[in-house]
């Protein structure tokens, strides 16, 4: 049996996220988030994400 500590995946995800709304200024828009991820609910996926230091 093998124990892996993935706490660090937390972290790592965040900071993509982070990045990601960075690189986007803020995320898609509604029209941007209609062309790129079209037949799913608009979802303002960078609101609580704060910009990388």
């Amino acid at each position: 049996m093998r124990l892996w500590d993935l706490t660090g995946l937390i972290d790592l995800r965040d900071h993509v996220m982070k990045r990601a709304c960075f690189i986007t200024g803020g995320g898609l828009s509604r029209s941007e988030w209609e062309s790129y991820v079209p037949g799913l609910e608009y979802v303002d996926v960078c609101k609580n994400v704060t910009r990388p230091r």
